[in-house]
């Protein structure tokens, strides 16, 4: 049988840059040889495709080695080209985490491109990078979020005022965020007004729009949602970690105080529960392929909150995901795999619709 072409897409334009080149040498090393042909494409800082004619792993990061001669474009109409030859990919696996990545833009592109790709489409794909709106369509669909606030750097009011009308509606703690961002990056737990301006500074450093949600006790719950129509989910796991947020440092720098604990040790009505609201938040984003929903667990109150979710979560070797799906009994090549054959399912069904007048006739 011949092994089909899989373009493994990482690196990019984002904060999370080194994450994805640590996932994508993950994904490289446990494709399933025997039924794909893996073709590394990295993404540079500034946005640029290169063919990885060889590929370099240093410190479990896949390298993006810059090429003139190894440049790929993406073609309205005509896939992946390189050199002036199509790289005839019949899949693209995109582990482009964050901005440009995750966001719905390279979504997009690969569907103008005409190529099946891996993972949730434009819609669910923007909704589920933007905090502000995935909360808003929870909050619409009836399902538990904590109480927010968002802020535009076009409209935003004196800093006093700011504080006020915050105070109106949570109370410190409190948690600023980027609302397009994902690994924590800009992300500061404030526990006074005194911290606002400068937790609001640095989450504008990587978007025009924050939001400021109320922090509570909670425990770290998440779980692991694939699937296209026929939507399934794992066993949810629990993060426990030494830091005071579960931030970037605390999940790729520091390892040594973090532990992962799956399955999480909750009732079986609490896993049923986590699982079930999980199902309904990532076809509430009309999410595709796979994802990972995360939950904060009042640990005065036992109630359950969305807290986000993400449609490119990482595959590092500490990524709850693959694990997740590791200890539902799938191995990590089965994971790929089903994950390319989901990407092509919704490529086939895409390409049966019409777009045409014509058809109509």
């Amino acid at each position: 049988m011949e092994r089909m072409r899989i373009a493994l897409l990482y690196g990019g334009r984002s904060g999370e840059h080194e994450v994805s080149c640590r996932s994508a040498a993950a994904i490289y090393e446990h494709l399933d040889r025997e039924r794909f042909e893996v073709l590394p494409v990295g993404i540079t800082h500034e946005g640029r495709w290169y063919l990885q004619r060889e590929v370099r792993v240093k410190d479990g990061a896949l390298e993006v080695t810059e090429d003139e001669g190894a440049v790929v474009w993406a073609v309205p109409g005509a896939g992946l080209w390189c050199g002036g030859e199509d790289l005839r990919v019949d899949c693209v696996f995109p582990i482009v985490h964050g901005t440009f990545g995750e966001d719905g833009t390279l979504q997009g592109l690969l569907e103008q491109a005409g190529v099946a790709y891996v993972g949730a489409g434009v819609l669910g794909s923007a909704l589920g990078m933007d905090k502000d709106r995935a909360k808003a369509v929870w909050l619409q669909a009836g399902l538990p979020i904590l109480p927010f606030m968002v802020v535009r750097r076009e409209s935003l009011p004196p800093w006093n005022e700011l504080a006020i009308q915050l105070r109106r509606r949570m109370e410190f703690p409190v948690f600023v965020k980027p609302a397009r961002g994902g690994s924590s990056v800009g992300i500061s737990k404030v526990h006074d007004e005194r911290g606002l301006k400068k937790a609001c500074e640095l989450a504008f450093t990587y978007d025009s729009k924050i939001v400021i949600e109320q922090g509570i006790e909670a425990r770290e719950i998440e779980c692991g949602v694939w699937g296209n129509e026929d939507v399934r989910s794992f066993p949810p796991g629990e993060i426990i970690h030494t830091h005071e947020f579960y931030d970037y440092e605390a999940k790729y720098e520091d390892t040594e105080g973090l532990q992962l604990k799956i399955p999480a040790e909750l009732t079986p009505e609490q896993q049923e529960y986590v699982r079930n609201v999980a199902e309904k938040a990532y076809r509430a984003l009309e999410c595709e392929g796979f994802a990972r929903v995360d939950f904060l667990l009042d640990t005065e109150t036992e109630v359950f909150y969305l807290n986000e979710i993400n449609t490119l979560p990482g595959f590092t070797p500490v990524s709850m995901f693959p694990l997740m799906a590791q200890a539902a009994g799938i191995s990590f090549p089965d994971l790929l795999t089903r994950l390319i054959e989901l990407g092509l399912d919704r490529s086939r069904r895409r390409a049966a619709l019409s777009y045409r007048y014509e058809a109509l006739r």
